[in-house]
């Protein structure tokens, strides 16, 4: 319809423009005098002279906002079209990437508007006009050709409206007015690259360059094939802002390997901190606590080694919160009779905004209300420290991403994924809590990492703790199921040098993990089964198996029989 629609416009100017005899031939004032503004030309010739006139000034009154609304118009497209690319991986993320407050691709809107301005300022329209034609002819050829492979493709797809005039082609049912809005549209394209130099060269050049950077980010960056359709979840690109006064910041510490993590979690958001001019900055105050039992008093002598300890590691923890810029950095150690009462004292003296706090695992017994405990029912990260924090802070509480070792049983996946060799290509099937753990750890190990799910909104596991998104990490996520070849292959199990199988389902593991072993000849393959006789037997026929349920019982073995004050 739209080619008709233009050829209708043309026809109507021309009759009140017509062509007569010139000098040099046939001509119109439409394409001399009138050439920048054919709108004008036509209503110039009205009769009355007063109607003329009227129109003169309605056009000039009604082309600045259609200008402003055809370029909001160009620029909902760019939106749209952006995001949809970044949602399906065709583009960076980050060029899709959605504004906080309006939630609209604004890197993209500002390219293309600066591309657009500098078009402008050339002041060639007629170029500008031929590149519209070009990219307006193309789209429009595009979107009639879509429509009749989409009938040939999903004949029974429910349609709310369905194109009239319809004809039978091998089986396919094809709109008349589609086919000609396509042979026409095409038409118009190949009149506009053959007849305006211009328009050809930039019209093709763009479309090559579009072509080489998606081949060069498919293949290079993705490493996925050029026509998978490999999506995520839409919400993966909106980054919302939490915003928070954390002027005073206490962060409790424990001696342990993840206290470098915390520390600089809260030093950057102490350092993002706007306090204002003449207030010194945040402060920061690095809590250790000592835990000191019952039978002991409180203020007597402990152990020089606990002592030592503490000491070690509120030095480092200092020294790592002290590089960050414009933070007051303070240490305090503390004796307690319990952590969690030992942190909220502390919150309180010190009239802290926020606690950073590193999320622990659940003990065994009191916390471990799915091995048969009497703890409340809480997420694995949630210890009992934490839960009396999280309870009764007088402040907001902000905990960092869980140890990798979180999930009781699956330690021993985490131990045998390790870093046998450097570099290495390792491709997890399962973005549950086990696996995108799984696969943060070995992101910040410097493996490549690729994950596979079914489910899309499985990748915002991937994102918890990242300062920006999975992939902009390095990390890659494919969507698909476990059990297609062709799923496998998008995700990049011909070159995974170590393949780990963490879906919740054994059957599921037990057959990828034996299509990883003798079909693509992984090197390491990491099964986890529940079932700790499947595991058993599947282990003595050669593959690696972790079985949590295993481990569970073991420990629950060892702590029943030191409680009962028998062998361990």
């Amino acid at each position: 319809m739209v080619p008709l629609l233009y050829a209708g416009m043309a026809a109507v100017a021309l009759m009140a423009v017509p062509v007569v005899a010139g000098p040099s031939g046939p001509e119109t004032a439409l394409g001399g005098e009138f050439i920048e503004a054919p709108v004008l030309g036509v209503v110039s010739a009205f009769d009355p002279e007063w109607l003329s006139n009227a129109m003169r000034w309605l056009v000039a009154l009604i082309a600045a906002p259609t200008l402003i609304w055809a370029a909001n118009t160009a620029m909902l497209g760019v939106s749209r079209h952006t995001y949809t690319l970044a949602v399906n991986r065709q583009i960076p993320s980050w060029l899709g990437q959605l504004g906080r407050r309006y939630e609209v691709p604004y890197k993209a809107i500002l390219i293309c508007g600066l591309a657009v301005f500098a078009l402008a300022l050339v002041g060639n329209v007629e170029l500008l006009a031929g590149i519209y034609a070009f990219g307006a002819t193309l789209a429009i050829t595009i979107a009639h050709v879509s429509v009749i492979k989409l009938r040939r493709d999903e004949p029974d797809r429910v349609r709310p409206f369905r194109i009239p005039w319809n004809f039978n082609f091998r089986g396919t049912s094809v709109p008349l007015p589609a086919l000609a809005g396509a042979i026409l549209s095409g038409l118009a394209l190949i009149s506009v690259v053959l007849l305006h130099d211009a328009a050809r060269w930039v019209g093709l050049g763009w479309l090559l360059i579009g072509l080489v950077g998606y081949v060069i980010y498919r293949k290079g960056i993705e490493q996925v094939s050029l026509t998978k359709q490999v999506t995520v979840e839409a919400h993966a690109l909106t980054r919302p802002k939490i915003s928070i006064s954390l002027h005073n910041i206490v962060v409790p510490i424990f001696g342990t390997k993840l206290d470098d993590d915390i520390v600089s979690t809260a030093g950057r958001l102490a350092a993002d901190e706007d306090t204002g001019a003449g207030e010194g900055g945040a402060r920061l105050t690095v809590l250790y606590l000592i835990e000191v039992p019952m039978t002991l008093d409180l203020e007597g002598p402990i152990d020089p080694k606990l002592e030592d300890e503490a000491f070690r590691a509120s030095d480092r923890a200092r020294e790592v919160a002290e590089e960050y810029a414009d933070v007051q950095v303070g240490v305090e150690i503390v004796r307690t009779r319990k952590i969690g009462s030992g942190i909220i004292d502390a919150a309180g003296r010190w009239d802290a905004d926020a606690i950073v706090l590193g999320a622990e695992p659940p003990s065994s017994i009191k916390g471990g209300w799915m091995l048969g405990g009497t703890g409340e029912s809480r997420p694995e990260e949630i210890g009992p420290a934490t839960t009396y924090v999280l309870k009764n802070a007088p402040c907001r509480v902000l905990l960092t991403a869980p140890p990798t070792d979180a999930v009781l049983g699956d330690r021993a996946l985490f131990q045998l994924a390790g870093t046998r060799r450097p570099a290495m290509f390792v491709l997890i099937v399962g973005c549950g809590r086990v696996g995108s753990s799984l696969a943060l750890a070995m992101l910040r190990d410097g493996h490549t990492v690729s994950v596979l799910d079914e489910d899309r909104e499985a990748h915002a596991r991937l994102e918890v703790g990242l300062d920006g998104g999975w992939e902009e990490a390095g990390g890659k996520f494919a969507v698909g199921t476990a059990l297609e070849v062709d799923a496998l292959e998008t995700a990049g199990i011909e070159k995974a040098d170590a393949f780990v199988a963490a879906t919740n389902g054994d059957n599921t593991n037990i057959v990828i993990s034996q299509i990883a072993q003798r079909r693509y000849a992984v090197e390491t393959v990491i099964a986890r089964i529940l079932d700790p006789l499947r595991a058993e037997w599947y282990s003595t026929q050669g593959m690696r198996t972790v079985c949590p349920t295993r481990v569970a019982v073991d420990m629950l073995e060892t702590e029943l029989r030191q409680a009962a004050g028998g062998d361990s």
